[in-house]
C-alpha cells in the first residue's frame, strides 16, 4: 500500500463481477475520465471499470465506496497491489472486506408464458404516461408504447429535432424488418444509430443497448425465442468501436450480452414476471432517473427490443 501517512485510506464496499477481475493483483492502467458521479479506470488492457458512490447503482465493473468521490485527475496512474487499489501517489482504496455483488436475475417459477407478453407490455405502457417529461430517445416512447405488434410508426411524424426524426425513420424500419422476421436487418439498421446524440454515452448507443438487452434476457429465458444471433451482435459491437467512445462503447458491450445496472435489472425481471404494477411503475421511474437522458435512452430501447420480438410472430416457450 502507499506508505505516506498523508495518503487518504478508503475502503471499498462492493465490487462486480467485472471489476473483481479488473482488480487482480498487478492491474495497472490510468484515470480515463473524472465526473461528479464516478471515476473512469482504464487498464493497459483496454479494460473498462468505474469507482462510484453509494447513490449509483451497481453494475458488473462498479466499485462502490461509502461517502464521497476521492479526488483524482484524469490520466493519473493506478496500480493494484495485493488487497488495494493505489489511485496516485496518496489515495489508497482497502478492497479486501468488499462484497461482490452480481446482476439479479428473475424468479424463474413466476417467468409469464410468452403468450401473456402482449398484455403486460401494453399494461406496462400505459404507467410510462405517469412519468416525467421524456427526454433523449424517451421522446419517442409514447408513439411506441401506442403500437400494436405486427404495426409500423405512422407516417405522420411530431416535429422532432434531426437525431430524433433520423432515429424515428430507423426504428420504423426496424419494426417492418421484424415483421418479415429479418433481425439481420434490424442490427444493420442499429448501426446506424452507434454515436448519435450528445453526452458521455450518445442517445443512439443507449437506445440500441436496450434494446439488445431486452432481446438478450427474452432470449435467455424463453429458450426457443428466434433473434439476433450471437455472431451478428458481436460484428455490430465490434463495429462499434471506432463511432464512440470506450466509455459507451464497455456499456453497449454489456448490454448486448444482458448486462447491466442493477436498477435495469430489476425492472427487466419486474417485467417479465408476475410483479404489481405499482412496483415496475417505481422501478422505470429509478430507471429514468439515471444520468441527464440515459435512463431514458434506455428504457426506450428496452421497451422497443421487446416489441420487435412480439411483431416477429413468434410464440417461445421456456
Amino acid at each position: 500500500m502507499i506508505s505516506s501517512s498523508n495518503a487518504l485510506q478508503l475502503s471499498v464496499n462492493r465490487i462486480g463481477e467485472a471489476a473483481r477481475d479488473f482488480l487482480k493483483s498487478s492491474s495497472q492502467g490510468n484515470v480515463l475520465a473524472v465526473f461528479s458521479n464516478a471515476v473512469y479506470l482504464n487498464s493497459t488492457r483496454d479494460e473498462l471499470s468505474w469507482l462510484v458512490t453509494e447513490k449509483i447503482p451497481m453494475h458488473r465493473r462498479g466499485i462502490q465506496i461509502p461517502g464521497a468521490l476521492p479526488r483524482v485527475t484524469a490520466n493519473s496512474s493506478f496500480i493494484v497491489r495485493g488487497e488495494h487499489l493505489l489511485l496516485g501517489t496518496d489515495i489508497d482504496l482497502d478492497i479486501s472486506q468488499a462484497t461482490m455483488w452480481e446482476s439479479p436475475g428473475p424468479i424463474l417459477d413466476k417467468i409469464l408464458p410468452f403468450m401473456d407478453l402482449p398484455g403486460r407490455w401494453r399494461n406496462v405502457s400505459s404507467l410510462f404516461d405517469g412519468y416525467p417529461a421524456p427526454k433523449g430517445f424517451g421522446l419517442l416512447l409514447a408513439e411506441i408504447t401506442k403500437l400494436e405488434p405486427g404495426s409500423s410508426m405512422p407516417a405522420e411524424s411530431p416535429d422532432y429535432g434531426l437525431a430524433l426524426k433520423r432515429a424515428r425513420l430507423s426504428l420504423n424500419e426496424m419494426l417492418i424488418a421484424s415483421i418479415a422476421k429479418d433481425f439481420s436487418r434490424v442490427l444493420m439498421i442499429s448501426k446506424d444509430l452507434i454515436g448519435l446524440g450528445e453526452g458521455l454515452t450518445p442517445s443512439g448507443d443507449d437506445f440500441i443497448g436496450g434494446m439488445l438487452f431486452s432481446s438478450s434476457v427474452m432470449q435467455e429465458i424463453y429458450s426457443q425465442y428466434q433473434g439476433f444471433t450471437q455472431s451478428e451482435v458481436e460484428s455490430l459491437i465490434d463495429n462499434s468501436r471506432n463511432r464512440t467512445n470506450l466509455i459507451s462503447y464497455s456499456m453497449l458491450k454489456d448490454h448486448a450480452a444482458g448486462h447491466g445496472s442493477d436498477t435495469l435489472h430489476r425492472f427487466i425481471n419486474n417485467v417479465l414476471t408476475d410483479q404489481h404494477l405499482e412496483s415496475t411503475y417505481y422501478l422505470g421511474l429509478e430507471l429514468i432517473r439515471i444520468g441527464h437522458s440515459t435512463g431514458w435512452d434506455i428504457l426506450t430501447g428496452v421497451w422497443t427490443g421487446m416489441l420487435l420480438s412480439l411483431c416477429s410472430g413468434a410464440a417461445p416457450s421456456r
